[in-house]
């Protein structure tokens, strides 16, 4: 099973990205939908995160509100570390998991996005890695679309590898500044790449 991890800088379009390759049938995990429920009202991160940041990041139904936990995290550097060091561990162990399920179903290829590859130790594994980037403004309007602010926007960005440093570090890249169809058109390029190598390994 060729194993792929796709990562890059927020709104750069790693979700774009994994929708395509859910039309074309190929097995996929998002780390951060892992994170989202490992943060669920009532679980051990849950209850983790909650002691650590206290009540106030609670909304009404008791759920964490996480604007109230960005505006708290992002821009304190020690405070970003605390929570990582709760949901990391538990994404890291979802996503062998998964793979390993996958593998049991007979799954040629699969993809795991992952935005904090390399911030988590978590790029160990894999056959290939693809980097999606964007240009700088881009990825901001893209984040003040979503409805943040630009300062949370400037620290959110700022508090990820950056996306140059994610792309040289990764074996393939994907830039996203043009339309969806140039888009895809990339995406299906590399895939074919990959697919090529790994064939040719197996003869």
């Amino acid at each position: 099973m060729v194993r792929i991890a796709v990562t890059g800088g927020i709104a750069c379009g790693k979700s774009r990205l994994a929708l395509y390759l859910q039309s074309c049938h190929i097995p996929i995990l998002e780390a951060d939908e892992v994170a989202h429920i490992a943060l669920a009202q009532g679980t051990n991160v849950y209850k983790d995160v909650v002691s650590e940041f206290g009540i106030v990041i609670l909304d009404a139904s008791g759920g964490i509100n996480r604007s109230k936990l960005a505006d708290i995290v992002f821009g304190n550097e020690a405070k970003l570390d605390k929570l990582n060091s709760f949901v990391h561990p538990i994404v890291k162990r979802e996503i062998d998991n998964w793979l390993e399920a996958e593998e049991k179903k007979g799954e040629t290829q699969v993809v795991a996005i992952i935005p904090l590859l390399y911030e988590s130790g978590m790029d160990c594994g894999w056959d290939a890695i693809i980097a999606v980037g964007c240009f700088a403004e881009i990825q901001r309007e893209r984040l003040m679309k979503r409805g943040l602010n630009e300062t949370l926007c400037r620290q959110i960005i700022a508090s990820q590898m950056s996306v140059e440093e994610k792309m040289k570090n990764s074996e393939f890249t994907i830039w996203n500044n043009e339309d969806e169809v140039s888009f895809e058109k990339k995406i299906d390029n590399v895939l074919k790449t990959i697919q090529e190598r790994q064939y040719g390994r197996r003869e």
